[in-house]
């Protein structure tokens, strides 16, 4: 999804990895045939709205209810959520720490990748309730934020089954 946020990212993530992708910017974007679904990172409230207004809210609803796989990462994962898409049964907290004045650039090092790396530590969202019903019925469905934890280490709620993106998190 390229309406708002850390889309372009993903994108070239995709394609570092070889994945065919394409931005979905409005409705006859949708209609092309895909394989999963990113919902990027960046303002949630921004992201609905554009959702709402392109007519792309209840078509991507849809799909993902009907099986489509879905990696929702900060604001897509609080768009997953069900006070939202209610694509995934939970209940997350916006800004859970901290307010965009709380966000800051840091380097640091990072077991069996390098040091001085580059990392952006912002007012991620997290997951404050798993509800009992799976709302879901792709077990391909996956959520995630970061946050900065203690020692300088990340630490993740949610460890994502995909191959590339494992190999990449086992070191936070």
């Amino acid at each position: 999804m390229a309406l708002q946020g850390a889309f372009i990212e993903h994108e070239a993530m995709l394609r570092r990895l070889g994945a065919d992708c394409f931005e979905v910017r409005q409705a006859s974007d949708w209609e092309r045939p895909k394989d999963g679904l990113i919902l990027p990172g960046g303002e949630s409230t921004v992201q609905r709205r554009l959702l709402e207004d392109l007519g792309l809210f209840e078509a991507v609803r849809r799909e993902i209810l009907a099986g489509l796989p879905v990696l929702g990462t900060c604001a897509g994962m609080i768009l997953l959520s069900g006070e939202h898409l209610a694509t995934m049964h939970m209940r997350v907290r916006r800004n859970a720490y901290g307010r965009q004045l709380g966000s800051f650039h840091a380097a640091g090092r990072v077991e069996g990748i390098g040091e001085d790396l580059p990392m952006t530590f912002i007012r991620a969202p997290y997951i404050e309730e798993t509800l009992a019903r799976p709302v879901s019925p792709s077990p391909a469905s996956a959520a995630t934020s970061w946050r900065r934890g203690k020692a300088d280490r990340l630490r993740r709620p949610f460890t994502l089954n995909w191959t590339e993106i494992h190999e990449f998190m086992r070191h936070f």
